[in-house]
Parts: structure tokens; C-alpha cells; sequence
């Protein structure tokens, strides 16, 4: 027994050792996060449950609980997403009982984990050997404190930073060649929310230019057993409600009070025909072609490692901006791959980008307020924005986007950073 409470005691001891060091290496990233959670958790309980997408959520896991099945017995419109959202919320609202507010806790460490992520990334593509560490921090709490992902994650309580983040970790896992673990990761991404199979082209390009066929094979294997089985029970009690759902974002909405040029477009012309969609479909089918086929036919597209983020974020972006639809959450999506390749620049031309990258970070933000005020009738913030605002939000979004996806995709063609990147063994 005394020779089981001295092990005991010594391995406590290397714990504390270990925990002292890491802290005493790291203070400044540890504060940022708590500072950072503090204040998500603060504006938190400011947004509380005020905003619908919250409030459906936090109402879906509430019927969870009383033993319904989604996707059969819950209301479309409620579960309109894959299940792993309805499972989180139903764990989060027993957890967090009348705290409503605490339901929001998933979002919000899903987003502070894409902060944790996007250090690891900066660490493992150092920008330069000498600074790379005081790099790595200030991506980090760049990210933390921009106020896009608070007032998504934190107010609003959307959690498009879950799916975000797992489709970050495919990356990364593809990156490091651990195969299983993307496919994995993927697969759980998917079955928050489908956006992350908009990479799925350069995923594939990325095996067959590597000649990992065979890894591909698995990759896909674990993917696809990890929607399918997530999906299993829902395939069976409620087939076509659940397949509706996967469709729904696909074809069974019209243009709206959006962020897309199309809405714009629709709203000064009053035309909301079919036409409009078929061209906007027309449009992205061919601007995401024409880029998976440049990527195609270039011989040495994946020698350098942080080309598959590259690829990745202008895949994202492209179909965000020539999308139909361009909500403002729809931004999250490549929004943290943005903030790190945006870092890869010179100080002064890196400047001038995140000057860019704040203004679209305000634009969205105020584009929501009108969305809220003027697309649904419903204020969230006392702000009161008028209805003609629209254009300029829409505008200024699309010309300041359209400057970093033209710069990203030159980025790509030349083929080299403007500052050499090391890759950390």
C-alpha cells in the first residue's frame, strides 16, 4: 500500500511539473482563452435565447428529451440539419436545464477550439523559424477576439463553428497523413452540418495527386460508416423526412433577403423566377470547375504542405460567393482558413489585409442586424438600420471578397508564399 501512494505521489508530481511548464510556456495563449471565454459566455447570456435558429435548437433537444423522433415526429423546419446538432443540443439542454443561455456552451467551445487549432497550424507551417511562436499567438488571439465568430457563436448562437472545426481537423489529419483520423473527423463534420463535402473535390485531388489511392479507399470507408451509421436510425424510421432534410438547403428555397449578389439583384428587378436560380447555379458550376481543373492539370500541386488549406479555402470561397443563398453564417465556413493564410503575407501587404478581413468581419455583422430588422421583421439588436442599408452591405461584402479570393487564387499560381514557409518536423 506505501509503495502504491508513493507512485501515486510521484506522478502527481510529474503532473504538476508538466502542468507548471506548460503554463509558465504558454501564459499569454492561456489567458487569451479564458478571456476569451469569458466574454463569449458574458454576451452569451445577452443574446440569451432571442434569436429563432437558438431557440429551435434549444426546442429540438427538449423534444428529444421527452422521447421524440426527429426528422418523424419534430416539425420541418426545426430539424433541418443532420442529427449530431439535435443529439448535442438534447445533452446540452439536460445539462444546462434553465440556464438557456449555457446551451450555447458547444458553439462556443467549438470556437475557441478553432482558435487552439489555427496555433496548431501556425506551428506546423512556421512562417519563420525565429518568430514562429509569437506568430502562432497572434493568429490565435486574432481569431479569439474578432467579433464575427463571438456574435455567430456567442449572441446569435449558431453552430456552424462545430462543423468548422472538425473540417479544420480533416485537414490537418490529411496533412499529417493520419488517414483514419480524417475520415473520421469528416464524417463528423458532415453529420453537423453537409457543408464540409464542398471540399470533397480537392480531398479526392489530393489522394489521387499524392498516388494514395489506396488510402483513399479507407479514408472514405470510415467516412461513409460514420454517416451511415449516425444516419441508420433515421433511415429507417423516417426515410424521405430525413433525405428531405439533406435537400432542402440544396433545392427548396428561393433567392431571399441575403448577402448574394443575386438577391440583390432580384430585389431592385422584383424577379424572383426560376431563371434567377438556374443562372446562379449555372455561374457557380462553371467559376468551381474551371478551379478544380486548374488544380487538376497542375504536375506539382501538392509539394508544398499548406497548398491543401489553400485549395480548400478557395473552394469554400467560391462557392460561397457564387452561391444562390449567402447567409451570414455561411461565412464561418472558410472564415478562420482566411485568417491564417492571410498571415503567410508580408507585414506591410498582411496589413492591409486584415484591415479588409475587419470590414468584412463589420459587414456581416451589420448585414445580420438589417437581415433581422428588414428579411424577418424581428430586431435582435436596438440598432435601428434602414431597409436601403442592403445595397451597400451586399456590395461592400462581395468587392472586398472578391479582392482576397482574386489574391488568394495568385497566391495559389505562383506557386510560392511571399514568405517562405518551414515545415515543423
Amino acid at each position: 500500500m506505501g509503495n502504491y501512494f508513493n507512485m501515486m505521489a510521484e506522478m502527481m508530481k510529474d503532473w504538476l511539473a508538466l502542468t507548471k511548464e506548460i503554463v509558465k510556456k504558454h501564459y499569454i495563449l492561456i489567458i487569451g482563452f479564458c478571456l476569451a471565454f469569458a466574454v463569449r459566455l458574458l454576451i452569451a447570456t445577452i443574446g440569451a435565447n432571442r434569436h429563432w435558429d437558438f431557440r429551435d435548437l434549444t426546442a429540438t433537444g427538449l423534444l428529444l428529451l421527452e422521447g421524440k423522433v426527429p426528422y418523424r415526429d419534430i416539425p420541418v423546419g426545426k430539424t433541418d440539419y443532420p442529427p449530431l446538432i439535435s443529439y448535442t443540443m438534447m445533452v446540452t439542454v439536460f445539462l444546462c436545464g434553465d440556464f438557456v443561455f449555457l446551451c450555447k456552451l458547444p458553439f462556443i467551445i467549438g470556437d475557441l477550439l478553432i482558435g487552439y487549432v489555427l496555433y496548431i497550424f501556425a506551428k506546423e507551417w512556421q512562417v519563420d523559424s525565429d518568430n514562429s511562436s509569437h506568430r502562432s499567438y497572434i493568429i490565435t488571439l486574432i481569431y479569439l477576439f474578432l467579433p464575427y465568430p463571438i456574435f455567430e457563436s456567442s449572441y446569435i448562437g449558431r453552430f456552424d463553428s462545430i462543423p468548422t472545426l472538425f473540417l479544420l481537423l480533416t485537414i490537418y489529419f490529411l496533412h499529417k497523413e493520419h488517414h483514419n483520423y480524417a475520415g473520421l473527423c469528416w464524417g463528423i463534420g458532415i453529420m453537423y452540418k453537409w457543408f464540409p463535402v464542398i471540399v470533397a473535390p480537392i480531398i479526392f485531388l489530393y489522394f489521387f495527386k499524392t498516388n494514395k489511392m489506396k488510402d483513399l479507399a479507407r479514408f472514405l470507408f470510415i467516412t461513409c460508416a460514420v454517416c451511415f451509421l449516425i444516419s441508420l436510425p433515421f433511415l429507417i424510421l423516417a426515410p424521405n423526412q430525413y433525405i428531405s432534410t439533406y435537400l432542402f438547403h440544396l433545392t427548396g428555397r428561393e433567392v431571399s433577403t441575403d448577402l448574394s449578389i443575386y438577391s440583390l439583384y432580384s430585389y431592385l428587378t422584383n424577379d424572383y423566377s426560376m431563371i434567377v436560380r438556374i443562372i446562379s447555379t449555372t455561374i457557380q458550376i462553371i467559376v468551381l470547375l474551371g478551379l478544380f481543373l486548374s488544380f487538376s492539370v497542375a504536375k506539382k500541386v501538392f509539394e508544398t504542405p499548406y497548398v491543401l488549406i489553400i485549395l480548400s479555402a478557395l473552394f469554400l470561397n467560391a462557392f460561397v460567393l457564387f452561391n444562390r443563398i449567402i447567409n451570414p453564417q455561411y461565412f464561418f465556413w472558410y472564415y478562420p482558413i482566411l485568417l491564417f493564410l492571410l498571415f503567410l503575407q508580408k507585414t506591410a501587404r498582411r496589413q492591409l489585409f486584415l484591415v479588409i478581413f475587419l470590414i468584412i468581419n463589420l459587414d456581416v455583422i451589420a448585414f445580420a442586424q438589417f437581415w433581422l430588422q428588414w428579411g424577418y421583421r424581428r430586431t435582435i439588436l436596438t440598432i435601428t438600420l434602414p431597409f436601403e442599408s442592403m445595397i451597400l452591405y451586399v456590395v461592400v461584402f462581395h468587392v472586398l471578397s472578391y479582392v482576397l479570393f482574386i489574391y488568394l487564387l495568385r497566391f495559389y499560381t505562383l506557386n510560392h508564399p511571399s514568405v517562405p514557409l518551414q515545415v515543423k518536423d
